[in-house]
């Protein structure tokens, strides 16, 4: 699996849609505090962003959220377990149901996240933060 460089920028080929899923490994460095992805739409990193996953260990929760034309929409917090450690490796699966964004976490339900923006604006995924990740694996 390749690494990424930081800020990460991964293009999703295709258009996410019902049945879709993005697999991904990251690795939360030393000391670490918090890390992010994002599914963006119409290409454009600062603009409208679908699913705001953000990792925050301090509050050992994982905190979602969407943002349409610079406004952020209600942000959801509660975290039913804190998956993440310090150098070990978390796949992290976003499975795309008909409603809502299903996340896993090394093969356990997660989260789920309401769809908010049209899936067919999500063109690519965002990661950065205080975390290794490595080439997503992307099934459209």
């Amino acid at each position: 699996m390749k690494k990424l460089r930081k800020p990460a920028v991964e293009w999703l080929p295709g258009r996410l849609q019902t049945g879709s899923w993005v697999t991904l490994q990251a690795i939360p460095k030393k000391n670490w505090q918090q890390f992010v992805i994002n599914f963006v739409c119409d290409g454009k990193e600062s603009g409208d962003i679908a699913f705001h996953f953000n990792v925050r260990k301090s509050d050992r929760q994982v905190f979602r959220n969407s943002c349409q034309n610079g406004v952020w929409g209600q942000e959801e917090r509660e975290t039913p377990f804190f998956p993440f450690d310090s150098g070990h490796a978390s796949e992290i699966v976003f499975f795309v149901n008909n409603d809502k964004f299903m996340t896993f976490v090394n093969g356990q339900s997660f989260i789920e996240f309401k769809h908010r923006l049209p899936l067919e604006r999500i063109t690519h995924l965002f990661m950065d933060g205080d975390c290794n990740f490595y080439e997503p694996e992307i099934f459209v």
